[in-house]
Formats: structure tokens, sequence, C-alpha cells
């Protein structure tokens, strides 16, 4: 959150979510491998993180996000 809406840096904040969701999708497979109901229990939080990405990525590639200010 510093990075984008403090720092006013979109690209370096998709980038780090981006990075975040990978590491959360790679902690969740390998917890399905000891316990499947702690990997389910993943599952929202990766549909918001790819939610947020989506968002992330809009605002980085539009460039026009912090034009107004």
């Amino acid at each position: 959150m510093p990075l984008f809406f403090q720092l006013k840096r979109p690209i370096e904040a998709t980038a780090d979510i981006v990075l975040l969701t990978g590491v959360t999708g790679y902690l969740t497979y390998i917890w399905s491998q000891v316990d499947e109901v702690a990997a389910w229990a993943m599952v929202p939080y990766l549909a918001w993180l790819g939610f947020a990405t989506y968002l992330s990525v809009s605002a980085a590639s539009s460039g026009t996000f912090w034009s107004a200010s």
C-alpha cells in the first residue's frame, strides 16, 4: 500500500503485488500437501489478490492515475 498510495509508484506496486500473489499461490500449494482445509482457506485471499493485481495493472498501464494531483 505505501508503494501505491503514499509513494505513488504504481509500476513498483504492481511488481510487488504480482510477487505477493505468486508467493501466496506457492504457499497454498505447499499447504495443500499438508492440510487440504488450510489450502482451501487461502482461496478467498488468492481471489482478492487476483482482483487487486488486476486493479494495480490497470492503473499502472494507464499512466494517468496520478495526473489529477
